[in-house]
């Protein structure tokens, strides 16, 4: 195993401190855990603007962050976690980066969490929070503008049901950004067994995460939980999907990239060599986060 110096480091100062794996604790100490994770970004200088906005109906929050410029693009960006952890608030450094770096207004969905709001409410937040930003473009001011979704982890997830549904005709995306997406409730693959993966989310980690997601769900297999298992339509929008060299969910991201290549679907792939399972949103303590930060940036630039 030939983990980043930097991943080695911060991985040592977790186990130091005493950070416990998820499944080993209850939903409020996993949020915990991670939003102390999430502390250790740095807020940095970008020049944004940041409003919030409340669904109707629902009350939850879209958090967003509009660069200095004009932006190119909306970004509605659904935050990781498990569907369990993680908020607008923890994901707030990645946003202004990601705004900055791309010149996209970044929208942050703060999804309802499970296992308070289990499947399907996580997703139809989701759902709702794109519509109403592609229809509410004279109030956010991005009349025109190509519409990207994107996540990481679950919310990888979520952003690709959404693209899954959107190809239907419901939704015009330009683009579909999945950062080491949680693609399929199998468990078996070989990423999965393998114990060098075994680091910031392990084997047991999902079985934690599904079971509190899905846990009254009939089908873990149907599309909607597992797109890997979705219709792969040519229709579907250019996709960028990358993935972390040392992490459980490794394998099922380069199927799926694959696959919707063979559907006709243009498609990136980028493995990230030396890396694990969460490295996106620590600008500041990974060097890989800020280097693909650039790579989605290239990716927007070369498609809208």
């Amino acid at each position: 195993m030939q983990l980043n110096q930097d991943t080695q480091a911060l991985l040592a100062m977790l186990q130091e401190a005493g950070v416990k794996p998820f499944h080993q604790g209850s939903p409020q100490e996993a949020r915990a855990a991670m939003t102390q994770l999430m502390g250790l970004v740095p807020v940095g200088d970008a020049q944004v603007t940041v409003n919030d906005y409340l669904l109707p109906d629902t009350g939850v929050t879209l958090r967003v962050t509009r660069p200095q410029t004009k932006p190119r693009a909306i970004i509605v960006y659904y935050h990781g976690g498990g569907w369990v952890c993680g908020n607008a608030q923890d994901y707030d450094g990645l946003a202004r980066e990601l705004a900055t770096n791309s010149n996209c207004l970044v929208v942050m969905v703060d999804y309802r969490l499970a296992p308070e709001h289990a499947y399907p409410t996580p997703l139809n937040d989701c759902w709702d929070a794109i519509n109403w930003v592609d229809n509410n473009r004279p109030t956010l001011d991005t009349e025109g503008l190509p519409l990207i979704v994107a996540g990481d982890s679950s919310g990888g997830n979520l952003a690709a049901v959404v693209a899954q549904r959107a190809a239907s005709g419901e939704l015009d995306l330009a683009m579909q950004i999945l950062v080491y997406p949680v693609m399929d409730f199998d468990l078996t693959r070989a990423s999965y067994s393998n114990p060098d993966n075994q680091l910031l989310l392990t084997t047991n980690d999902m079985v934690w995460f599904w079971d509190h997601y899905a846990g009254t769900a009939t089908d873990r297999l149907a599309p909607s939980l597992s797109p890997l298992r979705g219709e792969l339509r040519a229709q579907l929008a250019p996709a960028l999907i990358i993935s972390a060299e040392y992490d459980v969910l490794h394998d099922e991201n380069q199927v799926y990239a694959k696959q919707l290549s063979q559907a006709g679907v243009q498609v990136e792939y980028i493995d990230v060599k030396g890396e694990i399972h969460g490295f996106i949103g620590l600008m500041g303590v990974l060097a890989s986060s800020r280097k693909t930060l650039e790579k989605i940036t290239l990716f927007i630039n070369n498609h809208v």
